[in-house]
């Protein structure tokens, strides 16, 4: 059927689209996008600086001490100082674990993890063996154009360094909150502040000085606190004097 044109003449009226049925069987999966031959493409650094500038300004950049200390986010690298007390997840190859690593099917995912109890933090690969992953507190030493350190503290299962020789890479960590430290190390580190939902640090809380970490800035963190101005201050000098240890 024909209908007059504005513009002059005449134009047909089109017959409306067939409806397609893609609910039945016969609907395939649509064809694979082919690969091109050769290596697939590296990005560049400039790319890299490029997309992680976006994703943080699409998420909002806080200050850390907006945030709560359970909220994991990333931050400006300006705010990673020494002395800031920073919760993050840790994933390192386990030493601990003893015992054979559990037959995994090849056709299924080739991450497997340990269920329960004290294994919990435990995956195991077929190709890079036992994983340990915590979420940890650590402490600011030492920042860089790409990244920062860290101090990680632990309590050694509720051992503190009863157990441990080198005492001299430790330092033992006092909650201003309570100031019980146990002082098991030769230097004490304090807190000046932590967040009111920061949990009770342990008396026999330690710093292993001598086991720094490397961590980047687009790595998501929960801000917890901070060090006194001293405990910072003998925390880059010990730092440093067992960094340079002949």
């Amino acid at each position: 059927m024909a209908r007059d044109d504005p513009r002059g003449g005449t134009r047909s009226r089109r017959a409306p689209m067939a409806e397609v049925d893609i609910s039945g069987s016969s609907w395939g999966a649509p064809p694979p996008i082919p690969r091109l031959p050769g290596p697939r493409p590296t990005p560049s650094n400039a790319s890299f600086r490029s997309s992680y500038t976006s994703y943080g300004n699409q998420s909002g950049w806080k200050s850390m001490d907006q945030c709560h200390p359970e909220d994991y986010r990333e931050f400006q690298k300006h705010e990673f100082k020494a002395g800031t007390i920073i919760r993050a997840y840790i994933h390192e190859e386990d030493f601990n674990y003893k015992q054979p690593r559990p037959l995994m099917d090849p056709t299924r995912a080739r991450l497997s993890n340990i269920d329960n109890g004290p294994k919990s933090h435990l995956s195991f690969t077929d190709q890079w063996g036992t994983i340990y992953s915590d979420k940890r507190y650590m402490i600011v030493v030492a920042a860089y154009e790409a990244h920062y350190l860290v101090i990680p503290l632990f309590t050694n299962s509720g051992n503190g360094l009863s157990r441990k020789s080198g005492k001299a890479e430790y330092a033992s960590v006092n909650d201003h909150r309570y100031r019980e430290s146990l002082r098991e190390a030769p230097n004490l580190l304090e807190t000046a502040m932590l967040k009111p939902a920061v949990r009770r640090f342990p008396n026999n809380s330690v710093a292993h000085l001598a086991y720094p970490l490397s961590r980047r800035y687009n790595l998501r963190v929960a801000h917890q606190g901070k060090l006194n101005e001293e405990s910072t201050k003998t925390l880059v000098k010990v730092f440093r004097e067992l960094m340079q240890d002949d």
